[in-house]
């Protein structure tokens, strides 16, 4: 039907008559969790895509949607199972000094990509929490030295006003 919203109101209430019903808020991106289609962080990513408030949360989220977050956890568990089985195979056959079955060198280096990775994850962590939520800044100043034009010339717009009466911008702005 056309984009009428009356129209379309009176679809909807047919549909809902005939026994059908809305979908609750987050109903497909759940579905889409429960059949396999998108993983926890995927989902997730959903939510924060429609709370983004910013380009830079915007584009956060959607390579988080593309799975670029779970691709990453993925590796790390494939590194993490791998250095867990040759140390477990080390252990197993610890009292046959003649056998060695992982070189010492090669289990240190996985040791650090592993260990190298997971800092990158914590720090990408409070990156994108600083991205999403903000970081809460104070300019403070004696009157009229630029205050309010420092604060428009970081967000290229003019969101304070700038005045040469003292005390014009008293509230706060986010």
């Amino acid at each position: 039907c056309h984009g009428s919203a009356f129209i379309l109101g009176q679809v909807i209430k047919a549909l809902i008559d005939s026994g059908c019903r809305q979908a609750e808020p987050g109903e497909f991106t759940k579905r889409a969790y429960l059949n396999g289609k998108m993983d926890l962080s995927q989902a997730e990513a959903v939510a924060d895509l429609i709370a983004s408030s910013n380009k830079a949360s915007h584009q956060l989220a959607l390579n988080q949607l593309k799975g670029h977050f779970s691709s990453e956890l993925s590796q790390l568990r494939e590194q993490l199972l791998k250095i867990t089985s040759l140390l477990e195979l080390e252990l197993d056959f610890s009292d046959h000094e003649e056998l060695e079955f992982a070189d010492r060198g090669e289990l240190e280096t996985l040791a650090e990509k592993i260990q190298h990775r997971i800092s990158d994850l914590i720090l990408s962590f409070e990156t994108g929490n600083a991205l999403k939520k903000g970081i809460p800044v104070a300019i403070i100043g004696k009157t009229n030295v630029g205050k309010s034009t420092l604060l428009n010339c970081l967000l290229h717009e003019d969101k304070a006003i700038v005045s040469n009466i003292h005390g014009t911008t008293r509230d706060i702005i986010e």
